[in-house]
């Protein structure tokens, strides 16, 4: 059995998604005593310097294989031979040079007429040059690699500044790869791949056909392969590989979009491999409360899972003192991440405490901006940004306390790694993840999120009360018995056995149909409903017979807010099966004043890794029984224009019939 892990590019300079990646392949690597493999899509002519690079920082071992598409394409061996660095001054000779006075760049000009533009990296490497015409349109980029050789090409639409063709070339300048593009739409339609001596090998239609033709191959040299996507740039191209690979969904962030709780839009980056989880044989999120919701939304299907990130057992260093007056943040600068807010709750923090200090361990984007704000409030002296971290225990060990002010998560890994190191954590109380890991007022704070003066409090608080800082860090070192990666391990080994299994019986169900045969109202001053009905599918199910479930579902139409009701059930013949099930209303409708509104009925049926909802119809031979008044309102069923069960709630001092309301409903 091997092992893919697809994720769309790894360096050692990342988030959290490739750390909990790489961790794991390495967990696995050591435990299984086999060589785990990660896939990468991204055109990146070192990949040679970052797996020397994460080898160094024992991100990974020696077990741990990455592969890359780019250099499959190109015939280049993972490791390579030590070559000597080709420089590019930035004088040349014939040109004036302009410095760019925001980034590392510089413009050249000659006689008058500004013709290209180049860029370094911090290190005074060349990383690209842009070409000009004479009207000031870009019209070739040229991308070099960390040796100073030309790698890639980029050829320009002049007008829309978008690629119209791109050129791919080995360390020994071969063109491997051309790309083309339409620029409107920034879409491949062609890629041509050589060999080294300029023959054409093959003609894809698509940079995805290009992909699934490596992946495929890599796959098909093995008669068992797992194949996990762990980002959602790789779940089509999991859920469209090989049938005969064993497929794994892997969801490392929040599956919502704003505000980020149950009902919320589902992100659209996730939003493919939700609706279609049919077609993985395991579907893994972090915490068990993220996959309660998954299951509430999308059907209660058994593949399904839930694994809490891993940590390690953090010995306190000695070498390593921890300072009573410092709090630390470790993330990436991006908007999501709200590092601003703890730069701004700590305003109140250092008037209270001069001695205070605030360090942002990061990169992103925002850093610019965080350090204007750090500036606008006068906070020079007390808050600091120091840079990326490859030593995350170091830096949690040295703090008081950390901070996590993000607005969504799927786990907050840094909560566990600042837990383990006995650092305190303040965190917004958001889905998913932090209260599975911080108890209230025990070994942290969770706040209520974008409450600043909340969280200053909390600061305040561990700053000024020194007993129960130091009980807060005592706790903080429990974490380490309920996330071990020894339970890590043996929870995904568990996994990939299940999804093994699951894949001999993968269930492909087409939509059945519903009907309903009969129904009552059973006690009317509860609201309480009877349901009797029929459910026809399209194929035998005579192997699926003792793992098919069902269960009634009712949704708002208005507003994402529902609920499942038992049904019992029993087979007529192999494909079609007799239902029963009650439903009581009326505590409904004492709950909540939103939930008086129309409602959608729906079966929700599931066999394995399969699920449909599927609204239950009727006949004018069978119409809905009477409305019903329960203490909190009145309840009438109904069938709208398509001849679906349908219920209106209203509320109970309401004079007009609910039923002549509802025509074309």
């Amino acid at each position: 059995m091997e092992i893919y892990q697809m994720i769309n590019s790894v360096k050692a300079k990342r988030g959290g998604l490739t750390r909990n990646l790489l961790t794991r392949a390495k967990l696995l690597a050591e435990e299984l005593n086999r060589r785990i493999h990660v896939v990468t899509f991204d055109f990146n002519p070192d990949y040679d310097q970052v797996r020397q690079d994460l080898l160094r920082l024992q991100i990974i071992n020696e077990k741990v294989i990455i592969h890359n598409l780019y250099e499959f394409l190109c015939e280049q061996p993972p490791s390579r031979p030590q070559v000597d660095r080709i420089l590019h001054p930035v004088e040349e000779p014939g040109f004036v040079v302009v410095k760019d006075e925001e980034k590392r760049g510089y413009h050249f000009f000659q006689n008058g007429l500004y013709v290209k533009y180049k860029e370094y990296d911090e290190d005074g490497r060349l990383k690209f040059i842009d070409f000009f015409n004479e009207n000031h349109y870009r019209i070739r980029r040229e991308h070099f690699d960390a040796k100073g050789r030309l790698r890639r090409t980029v050829y320009l639409d002049q007008i829309l500044d978008k690629p119209r063709q791109t050129r791919f070339f080995d360390e020994e300048g071969h063109c491997f790869l051309s790309n083309w593009y339409e620029p409107e739409q920034g879409k491949c339609y062609r890629v041509h791949w050589f060999d080294r001596g300029g023959q054409l090998i093959r003609t894809f239609q698509s940079e995805k056909e290009m992909k699934l033709f490596w992946l495929n191959r890599l796959v098909q040299e093995e008669p068992t392969v797992i194949l996990q996507s762990d980002d959602p740039k790789t779940s089509r191209l999991l859920l469209d590989a090989d049938p005969r690979a064993v497929k794994v969904k892997m969801l490392h962030s929040n599956h919502l979009d704003e505000p980020y709780v149950y009902g919320a839009p589902v992100s659209k980056q996730n939003e493919l491999a939700l609706k279609q989880a049919d077609g993985f044989d395991a579907f893994v999120v972090i915490t068990e409360e993220q996959k309660r919701d998954i299951q509430r939304q999308f059907g209660m299907r058994t593949t399904f899972h839930d694994i809490l990130h891993a940590v390690p057992r953090v010995e306190p260093d000695p070498h390593i003192q921890r300072d009573p007056w410092k709090a630390v943040v470790i993330s990436r600068f991006v908007a999501s991440k709200h590092c601003d807010h703890a730069i701004r709750a700590f305003q109140k923090v250092a008037e209270r405490f001069p001695q205070a200090r605030l360090e942002l361990w990061g990169f992103g984007r925002e850093e610019a901006n965080l350090r204007e704000l750090i500036r606008e409030l006068g906070l020079q002296d007390h808050v600091f940004i120091q840079g990326a971290t490859q030593d995350a225990q170091a830096v949690f060990q040295s703090a008081a306390f950390s901070l996590l002010p993000t607005e969504r998560e799927a786990f907050g890994l840094v909560i566990a790694e600042s837990l383990a190191a006995g650092a305190p954590v303040i965190a917004y109380d958001v889905n998913y993840g932090p209260r599975d890991l911080i108890t209230h007022d025990v070994n942290g704070f969770l706040i209520q999120r974008d409450d600043l003066d909340g969280m200053s409090e909390a600061m305040i608080t561990l700053f000024q009360d020194r007993e129960k800082w130091a009980a807060m860090c005592r706790e903080a070192r429990n974490i380490s018995e309920n996330i071990s990666e020894e339970r890590f391990v043996r929870q995904w080994i568990q996994v990939y056995e299940e999804a093994v299994k699951q894949k001999q019986n993968r269930v492909q169900m087409k939509k059945p149909t519903c009907r309903i045969t009969d129904f009552s109202w059973a006690d009317p001053s509860t609201g309480t409903w009877r349901l009797e009905g029929e459910v026809v599918f399209r194929q035998e199910m005579e192997r699926w017979r003792e793992e098919v479930q069902m269960a009634l579902y009712l949704r708002k139409r208005t507003e994402w807010i529902d609920g499942y009701f038992p049904a019992v059930i029993q087979w007529k013949d192999d494909r079609s099966i007799f239902f029963q099930s009650e439903l009581t209303l009326a505590k409904w409708m004492e709950q909540s004043k939103t939930l008086r509104g129309r409602w959608d009925v729906y079966t929700s049926i599931t066999v394995r890794n399969a699920h449909h909802f599927v609204r239950l119809g009727g006949t004018e031979e069978n119409p809905p029984d009477t409305e019903v008044e329960v203490p909190n309102g009145i309840i009438c069923p109904y069938y709208t224009e398509h001849g679906n069960l349908s219920l209106w709630c209203k509320k109970a001092d309401q004079k007009k019939s609910l039923l002549s309301l509802l025509v074309g409903n």
